[in-house]
């Protein structure tokens, strides 16, 4: 057997370029534009998706080059109101949109919809119970490549909502739904879903004497709810989005009043999926309320968060994206916007450290779609071990292959694409671990590697046949 030895500070490697930071607005022809959320496709193309205004309010959709130049766009509406709130790839070739539609009744349903790469509408799908309102409001994709969506529905008992999940194969039929609450208002807001299978919620429910505070629920993957999880805070606070990171941590983002005031901060929280709180973190600037609306993990394990709240410079309303480290301090911020009134709700990035995020502007009775591209700079050390070597064999490989190293415990396993999109990760224990390659279309692509310590210095190429 065939074997490669690799000294990996001698193999650095850039996988995307990063990109110039540049902000678009444009309207597609209606003075009524609201984004909502954009998927990054492997060419560096980007789908973005929002609400517009034609006859009624409609779905909007399009293909945008990494420069904003527009390559088409659709409109996926039909004849009644719809209002989009997010958009995940399910697969190379298909996105699924989410959101809620006015029905013949005057109730509000929850939709789905499945668009190809191409912008061909795939299939449509709609969930309403008679006489109550629905909303879909978040999204997540499990192993099986299910998709599972969250958001809430008008309580059948009491006053206000009740959470809402539900379970859709890759052809738009409903699995299973689950919906659960208390006698007051409850929204499920933000959905992530574990390698093996458990979904989290994050949602919003109200304390008395306090106001809302989040909490997270866990459940299995036939929709059961098994775990209760709140994130108790002596302030009014809310949850707007949730993750899992590459170490099986929960990272929420949201609001929350502080100590200083009922104004609002951004409110960051690690927590485990067995419900422990790691930290919290209240992320303000000197003036105004803000509230994160999303959360995205960068390549060095930093997080991006965007929003929108005040900024002292402009007095309005602005974009904001806020670099936080590991532990969720404030590294670096940015607004967005101008003498308008600007809100995002949607940020992704990529392993060169770019950002795209999604959103809106509103000036007086017009609203336009915001795009905008920025790129930090990756903050986690790599890590310095000059001696250490790793060894992958076979290469070329087909069905596993099998990692040695030395001077590290665990780590890990990160491989890329040659366009830069992450396609598997796995932990890696030295000094020998084999990798199952299966479902790994055949091709080149590049392994890196990284401890709790920081990345291993450069990236291993890989042949799979």
């Amino acid at each position: 057997m065939m074997r490669f030895l690799f000294l990996f500070c001698l193999l650095p490697v850039t996988l995307v370029a990063q990109l110039p930071e540049a902000a678009w607005f444009f309207s597609a022809g209606s003075n009524s534009s609201r984004g909502a959320a954009s998927v990054l496709l492997e060419n560096g193309d980007i789908l973005f998706t929002g609400t517009y205004r034609q006859l009624s309010e409609d779905v909007y959709l399009s293909r945008r080059d990494s420069e904003d130049n527009k390559l088409w766009d659709k409109n996926l509406g039909l004849n009644d109101d719809e209002f989009v709130n997010n958009m995940i790839a399910l697969n190379a070739t298909t996105v699924v949109i989410c959101g809620d539609v006015i029905d013949s009744d005057g109730n509000m349903d929850g939709f789905l919809l499945a668009v190809d790469t191409s912008g061909t509408l795939l299939w449509r799908s709609t969930f309403g119970v008679a006489d109550r309102n629905e909303d879909f409001y978040s999204l997540a994709i499990d192993s099986e490549g299910y998709i599972l969506v969250a958001g809430f529905v008008t309580a059948s008992v009491g006053e206000g909502n009740d959470m809402l999940v539900a379970k859709y194969d890759n052809a738009g039929n409903q699995i299973w739904r689950t919906i659960w609450g208390s006698e007051v208002n409850d929204y499920a807001m933000g959905i992530c879903v574990s390698p093996g299978g458990t979904i989290f919620i994050s949602a919003d429910k109200w304390i008395e004497g306090v106001g809302y505070n989040a909490i997270i629920f866990s459940l299995t993957s036939d929709g059961v709810v098994e775990g209760e999880f709140p994130v108790t805070l002596p302030y009014n606070s809310g949850c707007k989005n949730l993750l899992m990171n590459s170490f099986g941590k929960l990272i929420m983002t949201g609001e929350s009043a502080t100590a200083a005031g009922p104004a609002f901060d951004i409110l960051l929280v690690q927590i485990d999926t067995l419900g422990t709180i790691d930290w919290v973190q209240w992320l303000g600037d000197i003036a105004g309320s803000e509230a994160g609306y999303d959360v995205a993990e960068a390549a060095d394990g930093s997080y991006l968060i965007t929003g929108f709240g005040y900024n002292a410079l402009t007095e309005n309303n602005d974009i904001f994206v806020v670099h936080a480290d590991m532990a969720g301090e404030e590294l670096q911020r940015w607004y967005y916007g101008g003498s308008n009134v600007d809100y995002a709700y949607d940020i992704h990035s990529d392993v060169a450290g770019n950002y795209w995020v999604s959103g809106f502007s509103n000036a007086g009775d017009t609203t336009q779609f915001a795009l905008i591209r920025g790129v930090i700079d990756l903050t986690l050390p790599v890590v310095d071990q000059p001696t250490m070597h790793l060894d992958v064999y076979p290469n070329p490989a087909s069905g596993t292959v099998t990692v040695a190293m030395n001077e590290v415990d665990l780590a890990t396993a990160y491989c890329y694409n040659l366009s830069g999109k992450k396609v598997r990760e796995w932990s890696v224990a030295g000094p020998l671990q084999t990798i199952d390659l299966d479902g790994i279309a055949s091709g080149v692509y590049l392994l890196r590697f990284r401890t709790a310590s920081g990345w291993l210095p450069g990236a291993q190429r890989l042949v799979v046949e």
